[in-house]
């Protein structure tokens, strides 16, 4: 972490809430006035802070995750070009409507700027975070010790704290969870299809398989299941099973699962052992949100191989290196034919 922008921390959030002394400004000041870098850092306080000016009360330890990880976030963007990045992102619906600042104002500020926690709304006695992954895949931190990792594409909506009778959060998209463990509280995730309850687990949720709108795989604890207008039954699934809504008979099916390629988005891990092309191809689809083609002489080929941190395109150059192939590339659409 930078021990250079944590110095003037205090004082930006001192000089934008108007506390700040003449002496500690002209310290500011000079900081300013040394580089650009330092006045981009000065502006996205600055933004964030016009968003709202309320108070209210934030632990120390959270503010101090969310500072280690605004300074790693800072200087890594400056190893890179400037982008334009979403600062906003309103949720919309009946019991989401008043927007209400929750932290402290550095704590806010903090949040804001760490993660794609953006938008912060009040319904009477309940706080609401909304959680974006807009290009990539992004690991939110709950108050409660659980983790999501959101599939880019992937947003949360969850209370801020959480109850102190559950743990319920709304899910579009695809994420990953690792529950803590808390016996008094379930945690309850709400999909537009079903609600999925657990106590301390770990599970891959998918809501963007053809003919199936929801699909939950466990990799440890125990996962339940439950329709929201009764049209399916309830289906409970144990640690290395997975559970498939049916579109069409609104049914969950339930199966073995042992094929963790499905999570390479998050672990970026990929193994194959005498696995077809057509198969590599549509894990690769699933993960990288992608697009492969190939005639079927190339689809029935085998491949085995592991991948480990690698990129995508290095993976498909890998296969066409491999089987002789020339590899097209037009945006994000991939396709391997016979040379």
């Amino acid at each position: 972490m930078s021990t250079h922008y944590h110095t003037y921390h205090d004082l930006i959030i001192q000089a934008l809430a108007g506390e700040i002394s003449p002496a500690d400004r002209s310290r500011l000041q000079h900081w300013l006035d040394r580089s650009d870098k330092n006045r981009r850092v000065y502006e996205q306080y600055k933004a964030v802070w016009s968003l709202g000016p309320g108070r209210s009360s934030v632990t120390k330890a959270d503010a101090d995750v969310a500072l280690a990880s605004v300074w790693q976030r800072i200087e890594a963007e400056e190893q890179r070009q400037p982008a334009t990045r979403k600062l906003l992102n309103p949720v919309h619906g009946s019991r989401l409507r008043k927007m209400h600042w929750i932290s402290g104002a550095a704590a806010a500020i903090l949040l804001l700027l760490a993660t794609s926690l953006f938008f912060i709304m009040r319904d009477p006695g309940s706080t609401y975070l909304h959680a974006l992954a807009e290009k990539d895949k992004e690991v939110i931190q709950l108050d409660d010790g659980s983790q999501v990792h959101l599939k880019a594409g992937a947003s949360i909506t969850y209370p801020y704290p959480f109850g102190r009778r559950e743990r319920s959060l709304e899910l579009s998209g695809n994420a990953y969870f690792e529950v803590a463990s808390d016996e008094s509280r379930p945690f309850i995730i709400k999909t537009r299809e079903a609600e999925i309850l657990v106590l301390a687990t770990s599970f891959y949720v998918e809501q963007d398989l053809p003919g199936y709108p929801l699909a939950v795989s466990v990799t440890s604890g125990r996962v339940n299941i439950h329709s929201l207008d009764g049209d399916f039954d309830e289906a409970i699934l144990e640690a290395g099973q997975r559970g498939m809504l049916r579109e069409t008979k609104r049914e969950v099916i339930t199966s073995d699962f042992e094929d963790m390629n499905i999570l390479a988005w998050k672990t970026s891990r990929l193994i194959f052992n005498d696995e077809s092309l057509e198969n590599v191809f549509r894990l690769l689809e699933q993960n990288f949100d992608v697009s492969v083609e190939a005639p079927d002489e190339v689809m029935e080929l085998r491949l085995t191989a592991r991948f480990v941190e690698e990129d995508f395109r290095d993976i498909m150059r890998s296969i066409s290196l491999a089987f002789g192939l020339e590899l097209k590339e037009e945006n994000k659409s991939f396709t391997l034919i016979r040379p």
